[in-house]
């Protein structure tokens, strides 16, 4: 294994590669290979962690794991993937996306123990809303507006305005399109939806609207987003077979 470091892989090894790393994985030619690969993207994970756990654990991500892991065969995260590989083809593919990210999470569990829990008894607009975001999934909370998050905290829309930007860096106006386009991306890639369907299904409240902020943050039209990104998924697999059949790659982003 190349990048930061060089160690040997055994046979049950799980080896974890944050995006940032460069690296890559050389065979020996004693033997057969057989490698299950997949990919996590905590982005799109809105509805599982909540919207302070997701915040801390992309700060403790880029502070904590900036190289290359490597679990031995005998670690639990490993004992999982190994499971997961053995999955016969015909297990449903719900189970087998709930065995990757029970993989991811045991992966990275050390981390996530360190994400620092809502603390109780919440009085001041601050601590209301510290406490929202610690116990609201991201999706959930990035689906109400600044009058509803602020009847929530007891304080000014101006107000929430500033803490919701204090705590995450970023507006809440700004946050709610970036989602609103991960949505959107999801669903041009994964059903045959009508682009309109989908301007609807993601909050926008015209077509136009919609193609106008497609286009500001990909470039491209949604039409044309979901064209080039089959094209290029199709040229993938042709050039990169799933060596282990129900497990799929995706760009890899913790």
């Amino acid at each position: 294994m190349d990048g930061a470091m060089r160690q040997g892989i055994s046979p049950g090894d799980l080896v974890v590669i944050p995006a940032t790393a460069r690296t890559s994985l050389r065979a020996s030619q004693l033997g057969d290979l057989r490698l299950c690969h997949f990919g996590i993207r905590p982005e799109q994970l809105t509805g599982f962690f909540t919207a302070g756990e997701q915040q801390a654990l992309n700060r403790t991500v880029m502070q904590g794991f900036p190289t290359v892991r490597v679990f031995k065969h005998g670690a639990a995260a490993a004992r999982l993937c190994a499971g997961l590989c053995e999955m016969p083809p015909q297990e449903p593919g719900v189970i087998v996306r709930a065995a990757m990210l029970a993989v991811a999470v045991q992966a990275l569990r050390d981390l996530l123990t360190q994400i620092p829990s809502a603390s109780a008894g919440a009085k001041s607009a601050e601590d209301k809303f510290a406490e929202l975001a610690a116990r609201v999934p991201e999706s959930e909370l990035l689906r109400r507006s600044a009058g509803e998050l602020a009847r929530e905290c007891g304080c000014s829309e101006r107000h929430v305005r500033r803490l919701f930007a204090e705590c995450f860096g970023v507006s809440l106006l700004r946050r709610q399109i970036e989602w609103r386009i991960e949505q959107a991306k999801k669903l041009l890639l994964d059903s045959d939806a009508k682009i309109i369907d989908v301007a609807g299904q993601c909050g926008f409240r015209s077509l136009g609207q919609f193609n106008q902020t497609f286009k500001r943050h990909t470039r491209l039209s949604p039409g044309a987003w979901r064209a080039a990104f089959a094209v290029t998924r199709a040229k993938y697999k042709r050039q990169h077979p799933v060596l282990c059949p129900r497990v799929g790659i995706m760009a890899a982003k913790f």
